[in-house]
């Protein structure tokens, strides 16, 4: 990890220590002597550390896509078809979204943030695709087969795989609009309360 991203892993190993800034070499040898680090933890239990990767509320990314590739292919198993794949989604995703003016911009963001459920992650991809469309961007977001592909192609239990789906693409939109999303204004839009009944009626149909 230090010959691909040196000071991006170092970022990362900062954070297991519950620091958020950066250290210097010999402060990080000393903690690593004496404490416990969550990255290290994780990483012998086998636990992912992507939400490391990015820091949700600056909006902006802790490491290089090299670095993150990386970990996804050595550690999570990930190839690189796969990973270009999402990349490619991601780029899509932001082609659409850098589009919408600011307020609109940070609801779509915070709706994807907030996805914890299957459907809630679904229901962002089919806005997405209905702002392309009302955006006259020539090219769909995604296919079917690529659709089905992004919710459940990366993993057997389908939680960890679209999970971590969710996680690469945060990681491409706050790396490509990072600056846009901290000057945009903080609404509760789409991501707030209402997107719990919007996204629950895209599935089940009108009825209450």
């Amino acid at each position: 990890a230090n010959l691909v991203d040196r000071d991006g892993w170092k970022r990362i190993v900062s954070m297991g220590w519950g620091e958020r800034r950066s250290r210097d070499d010999k402060e990080l040898e000393e903690l690593e002597r004496s404490n416990r680090n969550e990255i290290y933890s994780r990483l012998l239990n086998y636990e992912s550390i992507l939400p490391y990767f990015y820091n949700s509320k600056e909006k902006r990314v802790n490491a290089s896509w090299n670095l993150l590739a990386f970990y996804c292919k050595e550690v999570m198993g990930l190839d690189k078809e796969a990973l270009d794949f999402i990349k490619s989604v991601g780029d899509r995703i932001v082609e659409t979204l850098e589009k919408l003016p600011e307020h609109k911009l940070d609801d779509e963001v915070r709706s994807l943030e907030r996805a914890e459920k299957l459907y809630e992650f679904e229901a962002f991809f089919i806005r997405a695709e209905k702002l392309r469309q009302d955006l006259n961007i020539k090219n769909p977001l995604m296919t079917f087969d690529e659709f089905v592909r992004i919710l459940t192609g990366y993993g057997e239990d389908v939680n960890i795989s679209w999970r971590t789906v969710k996680n690469l693409l945060l990681f491409r939109i706050y790396e490509k609009l990072h600056e846009r999303l901290m000057k945009a204004p903080k609404s509760e839009g789409i991501g707030g309360a209402g997107a719990e009944k919007e996204n629950m009626l895209i599935y089940r149909g009108d009825e209450e």
